[in-house]
């Protein structure tokens, strides 16, 4: 099992198994799955049959989400508790009871999380439609559908076990005071345990770049996702993201809000997962019939990044913003074990918080100008409003993307 550990001292100690399986690796016929196998580990351990019970009595809860490629059992505690709770932690994740009147219990609760449509806002939704083109995922169904949880077994809970939850497709992170010695004789005498497998995603089928949906009475929103290979450099992703951010001196602020009053609202935030990743671009809409007009203004803008690239004062600052949540990060336990685990997908040794922030400082204009390039490409966009009136042509929104001598189609 990898270990990431960031030693500072800090009367507390949060460590994470993050392992390997999410709801994109599931079979369309038994969606929910990996969500309900979260939920039997927390039924009791092979050593610990009463999990709560045992984490309670130290006033600590061990938690964590289901997400797409991973998911992830954490916890946050008292240096001296560290030791009995990581015991815990190990056994609950590797050595799980599931015993079938337990499982079949908390069926019922795994049922009550199934998702609707209605239950995301509009600029949710966009989100992620646009993530369902990008990715090919069926993310509104990624805790399953009722007839997929019924359908799933005990059986099925415990071959899912058996294939991916080992330590070879895992990694364990530990931020604190602590005696790496240690937890690494903790990880060798977990070699005992049998090899899995890897997961693979499953692909949903989505042969689209564009999409719309009618709801009235709302203010139009509009998503625009940029794909990207997994590659690309994450520190200039982010830094870019910075940049175009929704701070009040950011691009897309200047651009929609401030300039051209065209948004309520902006946003860019990245996600990376293991075959590709998204650079993503919010925007709330400020009423109908603007929703052109707004991409108009956005089309303007990533064609002059594109070609003139980031002023060198915009970079400077986005790395000032870059140090500060770093920062944030690194003296805080629990921010830092999480940024830890969001690290796993990127596919290399966590250099530590002092040289990510040295890497950072040696990134130049003309890096972000030639990612920029790269980026944002007709083929590389995905376009998902919701809104009142349909936008005419948003099939051909991203031709403009392709022609840099001015706007045309649509």
């Amino acid at each position: 099992m990898n270990l990431y550990t960031h030693r500072i001292a800090h009367p507390l100690v949060s460590a994470a198994i993050a392992v390997h399986t999410g709801w994109r690796h599931e079979p369309p016929h038994l969606r929910g799955l990996c969500h309900f196998l979260e939920h039997a580990h927390y039924l009791g351990s092979l050593h610990y049959p009463d999990i709560d019970g045992e984490t309670a009595r130290l006033g600590v809860q061990i938690d964590g989400p289901t997400l797409a490629e991973d998911t992830i059992f954490a916890f946050t505690a008292l240096r001296e508790d560290f030791e009995p709770l990581l015991s815990v932690l190990i056994d609950m994740v590797f050595h799980p009871r599931m015993e079938a009147a337990a499982i079949e219990r908390e069926r019922r609760d795994i049922i009550a999380t199934v998702a609707s449509p209605a239950d995301y806002t509009a600029w949710e939704w966009v989100r992620l439609k646009v993530d369902d083109m990008i990715f090919q995922t069926d993310e509104l169904h990624s805790l399953g559908e009722r007839a997929t949880v019924e359908r799933i077994r005990r059986q099925d809970l415990l071959a899912w076990q058996a294939r991916y939850y080992h330590p070879g497709n895992a990694h364990l992170i530990v931020v604190g005071d602590i005696d790496e010695a240690a937890i690494r004789a903790r990880i060798e005498a977990l070699d005992h345990l049998p090899g899995g497998e890897h997961p693979f995603p499953v692909e949903h089928r989505h042969d689209r770049q564009s999409f719309y949906e009618k709801r009235t009475n709302i203010q139009p929103e509009m998503y625009i996702g940029f794909r990207f290979p997994p590659e690309e450099d994450p520190l200039l992703l982010e830094l870019l993201s910075i940049v175009f951010g929704n701070y009040g001196n950011s691009l897309l602020y200047k651009a929609l809000e401030r300039d051209e009053m065209l948004a309520y609202m902006v946003e860019s935030k990245v996600r990376f997962l293991s075959d590709a990743g998204r650079f993503g671009i919010y925007v709330g809409v400020i009423g109908a019939g603007q929703e052109r007009a707004a991409w108009d203004a956005l089309v303007e803008l990533l064609r002059r990044v594109r070609e003139a690239g980031i002023p060198e004062q915009e970079l400077a600052w986005a790395k000032r913003v870059f140090r500060f949540r770093l920062l944030k990060q690194a003296y805080d336990p629990e921010r830092a074990m999480w940024f830890l685990t969001k690290w796993g997908p990127w596919q290399e040794s966590f250099p530590g918080f002092a040289a990510l922030e040295q890497r950072v400082q040696r990134v130049t204009a003309e890096h972000l100008r030639q990612l920029s390039r790269r980026l944002f490409r007709a083929e590389n966009c995905f376009i998902a409003v919701v809104g009142p009136t349909r936008p005419p042509h948003l099939e051909r929104w991203r031709e403009a993307l392709a022609d840099t001598r001015g706007h045309e189609g649509g």
